[in-house]
């Protein structure tokens, strides 16, 4: 007969015969439950706020097979406590019932599994980091309270983006000192997870263990041409982008991302390359432009993104109004005017907030041209303007001028430095 009658602090075994002291299963403070399974294993159960709750003895044996302790589900500094005769073993001692409470008087059905069985614990370890597909090495330990059977062994599963269900891979046999190590190659990248596994015997209980490997994935390799190049404007330009070496994406995506806040990043075209690894797509350019090529990535690959810069001319024309004549003289074409006569230069660019033009007017003497006027001037809202040459000019010089847009100078950046063609002109009396 055993008996839990919370002093003394274990359960007291005692002869039918005679009820003479027989042995004792030493537990911890205030013994307060028993149960015997059909086999004889004893479960012995104690009030115990700061140690074990439930203590599992082979019959006869004094020491301990297991022992749980229960979590704190309450508000006090204790865990939960085994409620008075709160043990009941399963009718196949497959498992033990336990019925704990908190300090709030809450109870909690605890179902112990596998309670006859010594405990394991099994560890795994691995690389923090590792290059993809060179061999690693998973290592770690089985121990217990209780020997292992020679040959025993644990199971690796590897999961990763290519096995998100997991990836069986062997068994490893598990050492005399209970060492294991078990060789793999990653054939993916990113986030690896190696799941190690015993499954238990007649007298250990089952254990697992897991450990996480960061594989750096091989890089992808991608280009584009066109690089810096400068083209006119409104100009249709083929841009080729090429994907090295991949695994299974073999997918790119061109983007075009013009100067100018107004203007976001677009997808141009997206799609799978060629035989020989490219993507080609045509942009109608009107600014400076960045376009990108992206790779995305695969399981085994990076994903790598290539931008180049291409710049783009504004488009300007300008012209000059109140000649009386035109002819070809000093291998160019001249504009003559009366002296009398203020020329009118006239002016079309591409509009952008903001945005001006330069006048520069030179004149030719000494036998080279030398600039006279530059001014940046406004144009209005459709990109135009007009200025009135209203100075009191000399009669047989020989005059040009024209519109440029300068990079920045001109008050934005979105488009290339583009110097409009000179006008020539002379006056007459």
């Amino acid at each position: 007969m055993i008996t839990a009658s919370g002093a003394p602090y274990y359960q007291a075994v005692y002869k039918l015969s005679d009820l003479s002291a027989d042995g004792k299963y030493v537990t911890n403070t205030y013994p307060n439950a028993v149960d015997i399974a059909p086999n004889g294993v004893v479960a012995a159960g104690t009030f115990s706020w700061y140690d074990p709750d439930v203590h599992v003895f082979k019959q006869g044996v004094s020491t301990p097979l297991r022992q749980y302790d229960f979590p704190n589900t309450g508000n006090s500094s204790g865990s939960d406590t085994l409620a008075p005769r709160g043990l009941a073993w399963a009718p196949d001692v497959s498992r033990l019932f336990a019925v704990s409470v908190n300090d709030s008087d809450v109870y909690s059905l605890r179902i112990l599994d596998a309670p006859t069985k010594t405990p394991a614990t099994l560890t795994a370890n691995a690389p923090a980091t590792a290059p993809r597909a060179q061999s690693l090495t998973v290592t770690g330990t089985l121990t217990s309270s209780s020997a292992f059977p020679a040959g025993t062994k644990v199971s690796v599963t590897r999961t990763d983006d290519e096995s998100p269900a997991g990836k069986a891979l062997g068994t490893a046999t598990v050492a005399a000192d209970g060492s294991y190590s078990y060789p793999d190659t990653p054939p993916a990248g990113g986030k690896v997870t190696y799941t190690v596994s015993y499954a238990g015997d007649a007298d250990h209980a089952g254990a697992t263990a897991t450990h996480s490997v960061t594989v750096a994935k091989s890089a992808a390799t991608v280009t584009l041409n066109n690089n810096l190049k400068v083209y006119g404007y409104n100009s249709s330009v083929t841009f080729t982008a090429h994907l090295g070496t991949t695994y299974k994406n073999r997918t790119l995506e061109i983007w075009a991302d013009p100067y100018g806040s107004d203007k976001p990043d677009a997808l141009v075209k997206k799609g799978t390359v060629d035989s020989h690894g490219n993507l080609t797509a045509t942009v109608r350019l009107t600014r400076d432009a960045k376009i990108s090529a992206k790779f995305t990535g695969d399981t085994r690959y990076t994903a790598r993104t290539t931008t180049n810069t291409v710049y783009t001319k504004v488009s300007v024309s300008s012209s000059l109004s109140g000649a009386y004549r035109t002819a070809t003289a000093w291998n160019a074409t001249y504009a003559y005017f009366h002296q009398s006569k203020d020329p009118v230069h006239n002016t079309a660019m591409t509009m952008y907030p903001g945005r001006k033009y330069q006048f520069q007017i030179q004149q030719f003497y000494s036998g080279a041209w030398h600039t006279t006027a530059t001014e940046y001037l406004g144009l209005d809202r459709y990109g135009k303007d007009s200025v009135l040459l209203d100075d009191n000019p000399p009669t047989g010089v020989r005059f040009r001028i024209r519109s440029s847009y300068i990079d920045t100078k001109s008050g934005d950046n979105v488009n290339a430095t583009t110097y409009g063609g000179w006008k020539y002109f002379t006056f007459t009396r």
